[in-house]
């Protein structure tokens, strides 16, 4: 899926609607509502978060 004309700088909101090939419209199911931000302007300062996982509940490897 491409997404094209989004305007910089700018939040969208949005959900996935599907249904199985051929069936009625009454079996249409959506997702729950997501969102992203397209690209800031070139200069503007903006926060962002990384997060890791380090899968802790698996041993330790050893490597040889």
């Amino acid at each position: 899926m491409t997404l094209s004309g989004l305007t910089t700088d700018t939040q969208y909101y949005y959900r996935m609607v599907s249904k199985p090939a051929g069936a009625s419209a009454a079996l249409y199911t959506s997702t729950d509502e997501y969102r992203f931000h397209t690209q800031r302007a070139p200069g503007s300062t903006f926060v962002f978060s990384i997060q890791g996982d380090s899968h802790p509940e698996r041993a330790p490897q050893q490597f040889r």
